[in-house]
Formats: structure tokens, sequence, C-alpha cells
């Protein structure tokens, strides 16, 4: 059994990956010594962060732009979605 399985106590998923999320270079040795990559984000991660930056977005506009003005927060809000929904369809999905 390798270490990280003794240390997580759940079999290693993937040889050469630390618990840290990083892959450590193998040709640097096997000990962690050498430099580590950054594992890749996944998409679940992706896709949270552009929700959180088109929530960010709307409050933004909201709060800066359209604070007593209901009606054109409303059409904002909608223009500011549909513009995330398009680059969305368009390019990440």
């Amino acid at each position: 059994m390798s270490t990280l399985a003794k240390r997580n106590g759940r079999p290693a998923t993937c040889p050469g990956r630390p618990a840290t999320g990083r892959v450590t270079d193998a040709a640097d040795g096997a000990h962690g010594r050498g430099r580590t990559v950054p594992v890749e984000m996944t998409r679940p991660t992706l896709v949270g962060l552009y929700i959180f930056a088109l929530v960010c977005t709307v409050v933004c506009v909201d709060i800066v732009f359209f604070r007593d003005q209901p009606a054109e927060q409303l059409i904002a809000n909608i223009v500011i979605v549909v513009v995330f929904l398009t680059i969305y369809m368009g390019f990440l999905r």
C-alpha cells in the first residue's frame, strides 16, 4: 500500500499525486522535493466561478447604477444574464 493510501485511509487513485491536490514532477524524485504542477480545474469549478462572476456583476451594477430605479434594474439584470448566457453557450460549452 502506498504512503498516500496510508495517509488518507483509502486507496490511492493516482500514483504520484500527493494529498495536496498537486502533481509532483517524476523526474525530480519520488520524495516530492521537486517542483509541483497545479492540477487542472474541473468543469464544475469553472461553472461555479462563472456563476459567481455573474452574481457579482449583477449586484455591482445594481448598486452602482440603478439603486432607486427598479424597472431599469430589472432590464439591466435581464440583459446581463442574457450576455453571460450567450458567452457560456458560445465559448464555454
